[in-house]
Order: C-alpha cells, then structure tokens, then sequence
C-alpha cells in the first residue's frame, strides 16, 4: 500500500506519462507543443525568449535535447497550418492528460507568457481561455501560475 501511495504520488504532474501511467505518444508531445506555441505566436510576436522557455521546458519536462525538441516544432508547425483550430489538440489533452497534468501544463502555458516579460493582453485571456477549455478550476488555475512562478 505505501509504495502505492508512492507511485501515485511520483507520478502527479508528470507528463511523460498519461493518465493511465503509460508513456505518453510523440502526437500528445506534439498537441503540448502546439498549445505552447500558440500562446507565443498569439500576440503575432513569437519571442526569443519564448522559443527557449519552450525548448527549456521540454528538455526539462521530457528530456528532450533541442534538435528532438526542433523536429517536433516542424511537425507541430505543419499540423497547425493543416488544422484550423487548435480544438483537435486540446481534446487530445483532455482525453490522455487527468487535472494534475492539465495544472501542469497550464503552468508551462503561463511561463511561455511570461518569458518575454511582456504579457500582451491576447496571452492573458488565451490563458484563460485555455484554462477553461482544459476543464480546469480558477483554483487550479491559481496553481498553475504559482507553479510558472516557481520555475523561474
């Protein structure tokens, strides 16, 4: 029972994995990117220092080196011109990722705003818009800033 306790507990927030502790598809990496990257290119600005808030989470998050992290970036641009809305991705997300990992990734969502110090008014209410087509609480969303504060 308690190393139950303690899988449960190593695996919250973790988003190498998905809800049911398998290790998640490189088209869920992918739907993560494209969030991301819509949070930096919607002020039509998409800022240096946004690109490796990115690449740094990434490696940090999945382990992945930036050349890895660039090939995903391609797919995840291609994709993104294919697919007219980002609906598709979330519901990738909602469907494989449970409320911890949403927080989680919410919390990269805010660091990516906050990377160019700028925090346009289109970030804050895709942020928000975000965090509501995530199925996640203004309490969870709380957190998820605390958690991009905390990164920095």
């Amino acid at each position: 029972m308690f190393n139950d306790l303690k899988d449960l507990f190593s695996r919250r927030h973790n988003l190498r994995t998905d809800r049911t502790g398998k290790p998640i598809e490189t088209d869920l990496l992918v739907s993560t990117l494209i969030l991301l990257m819509e949070m930096a290119n919607c002020d039509d600005e998409f800022a240096g220092e946004e690109l490796q808030k990115i690449v740094s989470l990434f490696y940090r998050e999945f382990g992945l080196e930036d050349h890895q992290t660039g090939e995903l970036i391609t797919i995840a641009l291609t994709l993104r011109k294919e697919v007219e809305d980002i609906d598709k991705f979330i519901n990738q997300i909602n469907e494989h990722f449970d409320a911890s990992q949403r927080t989680k990734l919410l919390s990269f969502i805010w660091g990516v705003l906050e990377a160019d110090g700028k925090g346009d008014p289109r970030e804050i209410e895709l942020a928000r818009n975000l965090r509501q087509r995530l199925n996640l609480s203004l309490e969870q969303a709380a957190h998820a800033r605390e958690l991009a504060a905390k990164k920095d």
